[in-house]
């Protein structure tokens, strides 16, 4: 059993590091760097109950397969279930949408919490006649924490060299969630993180240089406010966590 001057002598420790990362930081390329109020080191972060109800609002959580351009109400599976391709990625006309610029979207199969489906396996199993499975409330939770969650948090941790805050942190989720995890070190957004240039106008052109398709500016403002403001909102209205 660890007794009490241990864990004095661990948070001691821990102290030690945290204090010595933050000089490391100061005295790098990254001088100009100033860790905002509350930072910590990212690997001691984890998607927040505020994360997770402000990811629910944005991605939904959906209990059928639903065409990710057209929106939850869409039935995926109805649409593909005349298609003699095999391929779980359809380019048959009825899975695109028009956006306002009348540019066609090709819609991509998802369940549950933003749940992309990438295989003509996963696909069958939830479009299949003989072997459909309908999914519950609490198996898309599941499948959200168990299968999707740390497929993100990863490579998230790996892409930030700096101590950021929460708010930061979940909002950087919720982009890598939506965007995708290839290449972040090379995105703007974390150039600017990493070398001490997160200013509120810089993480804003960042993160405004993901916006297409259009539908998803308004989650690119929401998580703008997030990074900058500490302020969790969906489509402009502050969230009532």
């Amino acid at each position: 059993m660890i007794g009490t001057d241990d864990n004095e002598q661990a948070k001691l420790v821990e102290k030690w590091l945290f204090e010595k990362m933050l000089n490391e930081v100061k005295s790098s390329k990254k001088a100009d760097y100033t860790p905002p109020e509350g930072a910590v080191d990212v690997n001691n972060l984890a998607l927040s109950e505020s994360g997770i109800i402000f990811l629910k609002k944005h991605e939904g959580v959906i209990t059928h397969v639903y065409n990710d351009a057209k929106g939850g109400s869409s039935k995926y599976c109805n649409e593909h279930n005349k298609h003699t391709s095999s391929d779980w990625f359809c380019t048959k006309n009825n899975h695109y949408k028009k956006d306002k610029k009348g540019n066609q979207i090709l819609g991509k199969p998802t369940i549950g919490l933003g749940h992309l489906i990438k295989s003509q396996e996963e696909l069958d199993k939830y479009c299949g006649i003989k072997e459909k499975i309908q999914l519950s409330f609490e198996d898309c939770w599941i499948l959200f924490t168990e299968v999707d969650l740390p497929k993100y948090e990863t490579p998230l941790k790996k892409a930030i060299d700096v101590p950021i805050t929460q708010t930061q942190y979940d909002a950087l989720l919720s982009f890598v969630f939506n965007t995708g995890t290839s290449n972040l070190r090379n995105r703007g957004v974390f150039k600017n993180i990493n070398n001490g240039k997160a200013t509120s106008i810089n993480m804003e052109k960042a993160l405004m240089q993901w916006k297409k398709p259009p539908i998803v500016i308004p989650r690119r403002e929401d998580e703008i406010n997030l990074f900058n403001n500490g302020k969790y909102t969906f489509n402009g209205n502050e969230i009532k966590i």
